[in-house]
């Protein structure tokens, strides 16, 4: 199912994206505060960039030009205009600009952990879910995903032979779209067997089947022809 994004909503989109970029003082400050990002630097990371006097690329700023490139489309999405605004915010900010070359905050991107990245993520998504008014909620519960979601992964060999294409498109036409809920019930699954049972040191799931070695011979005919075959006489027949 393909959905289209009305104008009303891409103009609601753009007044969200306008006053992130246009708040006094820091953008996006209202849900990621600088202190938010200074300690999740100095808790996950292992080195810090941007502490000399003159350094403009601090973690803040270069997380800023980072983010306003991501609400952005088009030449806007480009590092030069990212480094534009940077210029134009600090300027507002009465400090000290950087240059107009983008090649010092490519580089200064470059040095955000992946780890602070992940963490910050997490803390706006928890912090803005605890803010959801009730009546925006199903039933009282917070969805966390629809069933049918699906995401787009580049058309290549070994992802179309990881997820084909469904029957209903034309051969050659769309891009491999795994199932995100068949994604969350594998890795399920492979937690379930892998989780240590308790009480029994060193077990793990799945149980194997055991093999000991016995002294007798496998059982491979019923148990009345084996035993005529011994000369057992039956308890019954006694």
């Amino acid at each position: 199912m393909s959905y289209q994004i009305s104008p009303n909503q891409s103009q609601s989109f753009q007044v969200v994206q306008q006053g992130f970029l246009q708040a006094d003082g820091l953008p996006f400050s209202k849900v990621l505060s600088k202190e938010q990002i200074e300690q999740a630097f100095e808790e996950e990371s292992e080195t810090l960039f941007g502490q000399e006097d003159d350094d403009v690329y601090t973690p803040v700023l270069t997380l800023w030009a980072l983010l306003s490139q991501m609400i952005q489309a088009g030449a806007q999405r480009s590092c030069n205009a990212a480094v534009e605004r940077l210029r134009t915010l600090c300027l507002l900010l009465g400090l000290c600009a950087p240059s107009a070359d983008s090649g010092a905050y490519c580089r200064a991107r470059a040095k955000l952990p992946e780890s602070v990245l992940r963490r910050l993520t997490y803390e706006v998504s928890d912090a803005l879910e605890t803010q959801v008014p009730k009546a925006w909620l199903w039933y009282g519960r917070h969805v966390k995903i629809v069933d049918g979601s699906t995401l787009m992964t580049p058309d290549t060999e070994e992802n179309r032979a990881e997820w084909p294409q469904m029957s209903s498109q034309l051969p050659g036409l769309g891009f491999p779209s795994p199932s995100i809920l068949r994604a969350l019930a594998e890795q399920k699954l492979a937690s379930i067997a892998s989780h240590r049972v308790g009480n029994r040191p060193n077990r793990v799931e799945p149980r194997a089947v055991k093999r000991r070695p016995k002294n007798q011979k496998l059982l491979s005919k019923p148990r009345d022809e084996a035993r005529a075959e011994l000369g057992v006489v039956p308890a019954s027949a006694g």
